[in-house]
C-alpha cells in the first residue's frame, strides 16, 4: 500500500475556511442524547454543552488538510490540547483533560480527529484547540508555530451557562416507573414502586416476625456459636430477654453495635443476620468470623503444619575395617552404633591389646597400631604378636 503527501513541506492544518470547505468538513462539536439522538454543530462560534455525566455527552471534530501520522505520541495532549479560559480576567487558558482517536486518515487526502472532554466542562467559559508545531503529517513535516481553532478569540465557542438549580445526577422520587429499567437482565424479582415514593423488596428474604433487639455496648464482645447459640437479648418493651439459635441463624428486630463492640462468630456453619428493621454498626464497631482450627497431619494427603525449610543431610562415609569376631563391640538391642560408642570401644581394645603383649598372652594377634598408607585401593596394617620378635606384614581390603 502507497501513501502521499499531498501537502508538501507543509504541516498539517485545520480546514477552517467556509467558503472553501463543505460544511461537513468544519470543526463540529457533536453531543449524544440519552436516548441516542446525535446532534451535530459548528465549533466555531458556537455553544457547548457542559457534558454532564447523565447527558448528553460531548465531543469535538477536527478534520486535517492531509493525513498525519497516526503515532500515540504524534496524537497526544501535547500536540492537540483543548483548553477553556481559566482567568477572564487575564486571558490565560489552561487544559482540558481530554481522550484523541483518529477516525479517519488518508481518506480523500484528510484526516479527521475526534477529541473528547473527560469530565464537566467549565460553564460560561471559552473553549478553544491548540495545535503544536510538533504535530506531523503522514511524512513527518511539521509547522513552524502552533496554530489555534478559531484563530480569533472572538469566534471560540462558550460553555452553556450553569441552571439553577444545576445538578449533575438522576433524581428519582419512585413516584411513577418512568425510569424503571423492564429488562435488567437479572433472575431476582424486581422491586415493587409504590404510588406514594416507595420501593419495597417484593419477595420475602427469609427472615422471621420477632421483637427482638440486639445491643453490644462499648467495650462488649459477644462470641456466637454458630451450631447451637443463646443471646442476651431485648424485647420491644426494653426488658431483657434471653432467646436460643441454631445453625447460625439469627432472627431480630434491630440490630445495634455501638463503638467499640465487637461480633465474634465461629463454629462450623456461616452467620447469617435477619434484622426486619434497622442494621447499625457504628465506627471502630466490628463483626467477626473465626473458622475453625484445621486438623493434624496424622494421615497421607493432609497439611495444617508449618513446613520447614529443606536441608540436605550430610553423610560421610565410614572405612570398614576387617576384625576379629570376638572383638566385635556389643551392644544393647535396639540402641543404634553411636560415633561415641564406637570410639570408646576402639580406645578399650586397643587397651587391651598392650595388656595381653605384656603378658605373654598367645591367644590372638591383637592390634596395637594402625597405619593407613593409601596403595593402590589398599590399606596396609602391622600386626604385632607378643612371642616372636620383629612384625608380621599383611594386607587386608577394605
Amino acid at each position: 500500500m502507497l501513501f502521499y503527501d499531498p501537502k508538501v513541506n507543509q504541516g498539517p492544518q485545520v480546514l477552517l475556511d467556509p467558503l472553501a470547505v463543505p460544511n461537513d468538513l468544519l470543526p463540529k462539536v457533536v453531543t449524544v442524547d440519552t436516548d441516542g439522538t446525535v446532534t451535530s454543530a459548528n465549533f466555531v462560534d458556537g455553544t457547548v454543552p457542559p457534558n454532564k455525566f447523565v447527558g448528553p455527552s460531548t465531543y469535538f471534530l477536527f478534520t486535517f488538510n492531509q493525513p498525519v501520522l497516526p503515532s500515540p505520541a504524534n496524537l497526544s495532549n501535547s500536540n492537540l490540547s483543548l483548553r477553556f479560559e481559566s482567568d477572564t480576567t487575564a486571558h490565560t487558558y489552561s487544559p482540558v483533560p481530554t481522550t484523541i482517536e483518529l477516525i479517519e486518515n488518508c481518506v480523500n487526502g484528510l484526516a479527521k480527529v475526534k477529541i473528547t472532554p473527560i469530565g464537566l466542562l467549565p460553564a460560561g467559559r471559552k473553549l478553544r484547540l491548540v495545535v503544536a508545531p510538533t504535530f506531523s503529517d503522514i511524512k513527518g513535516e511539521t509547522n513552524f508555530f502552533a496554530a489555534t481553532v478559531p484563530p480569533s478569540p472572538a469566534d471560540e465557542p462558550t460553555v452553556q451557562p450553569p441552571t439553577f438549580p444545576d445538578y449533575d445526577a438522576i433524581i428519582e422520587t419512585f413516584e411513577s416507573t418512568i425510569h424503571q429499567d423492564p429488562d435488567p437482565g437479572f433472575t431476582e424479582p424486581p422491586a415493587a414502586w409504590g404510588p406514594d415514593g416507595g420501593l419495597e423488596a417484593s419477595f420475602t428474604f427469609g427472615g422471621q416476625t420477632t421483637d427482638l433487639e440486639m445491643i453490644v455496648t462499648n467495650g462488649q464482645e459477644v462470641i456466637l456459636d454458630t451450631s447451637s447459640t443463646v443471646l442476651n437479648l431485648q424485647n420491644s418493651l426494653g426488658s431483657p430477654v434471653q432467646a436460643s439459635f441454631q445453625g447460625g441463624n439469627i432472627y431480630l428486630r434491630k440490630l445495634t453495635v455501638k463503638s467499640g463492640g465487637k461480633i465474634r462468630g465461629q463454629g462450623p456453619n456461616p452467620l447469617r443476620f435477619f434484622v426486619n428493621e434497622t442494621v447499625s454498626v457504628e465506627s471502630s464497631a466490628s463483626i467477626l468470623c473465626v473458622g475453625t482450627n484445621a486438623q493434624d497431619i496424622n494421615t497421607l494427603l493432609t497439611c495444617s503444619g508449618v513446613l520447614q525449610p529443606w536441608r540436605p543431610r550430610t553423610v560421610r562415609r565410614r572405612r570398614r575395617r576387617h576384625l576379629e569376631p570376638d572383638h566385635e563391640p556389643v551392644l544393647p538391642a535396639g540402641r543404634p552404633r553411636l560415633r561415641s560408642v564406637q570410639r570408646a570401644e576402639r580406645r578399650r581394645r586397643r587397651r587391651r591389646g598392650v595388656s595381653r603383649a605384656r603378658h605373654g598372652d598367645a591367644a590372638s594377634a591383637t592390634l596395637l597400631r594402625a597405619r593407613r598408607q593409601p596403595r593402590r585401593g589398599r590399606w596396609r596394617r602391622q600386626l604385632h604378636d607378643g612371642r616372636r620378635e620383629g612384625a608380621r606384614r599383611m594386607r587386608c581390603h577394605l
